[in-house]
């Protein structure tokens, strides 16, 4: 009985193990990687090697092994979504406690003064918005007697092709021909260099309501152009207007014949 045993273990030992095939090879990290993921195809690959392709013990041992990689995936997000959230807090505190620099005061050209900065450039100021404000002067011409004229600025480092219409003191803006007028020293000032020709060769002195706009008050009306202050007119808002002497304009706003400057006002 005895020999019969031995016999029998010596065959079992002597039997050779089945390799394994490409397809259960690749079988069984496919479907670790999609259950586990990476480490699930590269314990699944371990597992069935081990098991030497036994793939009922490989079903059994690797369902408690996919709950336990998801677990630790999910220890992972977690962890990782602590630390980003302690980051965060921890820069918003930093940024609260830290001192904001003092604003300047910012600089705005005042419309009267006509400064022309870079050749071939006027500098008109600072918009409502913040953006730097220049006109190519080399882009202006008049192209009707009706005070139109072609011209291109720059709004900070945006170029705008534009007509202004000089008699009224708005221009459009190409190709969508928006209307604009005037919200600020600059885009007042800029208005002023591009219709300055307009006024020189015989434009309109005087709008067709016999008013004009003072745009930037106070503004001074004197006795004389360049004389003593007769009034100043210290809101925004309409004075008559009679006729036009060189650069100044008379009104009898003060309740008496007075002058008032071209850079003042607007038509």
């Amino acid at each position: 009985m005895s020999n019969i045993n031995s016999t029998i273990e010596e065959n079992k030992t002597s039997m050779p193990v089945k390799p394994l095939t490409n397809f259960e090879v690749i079988t069984a990290a496919l479907a670790g990687l999609f259950t586990a993921g990476p480490l699930g195809a590269l314990a699944s690959l371990v597992a069935i090697r081990g098991l030497q392709g036994k793939w009922t013990n490989w079903f059994i041992i690797g369902i408690p092994s996919v709950i336990v990689i998801n677990t630790f995936y999910v220890g992972i997000f977690y962890a990782y979504l602590s630390i980003a959230n302690k980051f965060s807090e921890k820069t918003e505190a930093t940024q609260q406690t830290t001192p904001s620099k003092p604003t300047l005061p910012r600089v705005i050209t005042p419309v009267a003064r006509l400064v022309e900065t870079s050749p071939g450039f006027y500098q008109a100021g600072i918009a409502v918005g913040g953006q730097n404000v220049r006109v190519d002067l080399s882009t202006i011409r008049q192209i009707s007697n009706r005070g139109e004229t072609e011209f291109i600025y720059y709004l900070g480092n945006e170029r705008i092709s534009s007509i202004a219409n000089c008699a009224e003191g708005t221009w459009v803006t190409l190709p969508e021909f928006k209307s604009h007028s005037p919200q600020s020293e600059a885009t007042q000032s800029m208005i002023n260099r591009v219709c300055m020709n307009f006024a020189s060769n015989g434009g309109p002195a005087i709008s067709s309501s016999g008013t004009a706009i003072v745009f930037d008050p106070p503004s001074n009306i004197r006795s004389t152009p360049n004389g003593g202050i007769l009034c100043s007119v210290t809101s925004r808002g309409s004075i008559p207007i009679q006729d036009k002497e060189g650069d100044w304009y008379k009104t009898d706003y003060c309740g008496s014949p007075g002058y008032i400057h071209k850079g003042q006002i607007k038509f």
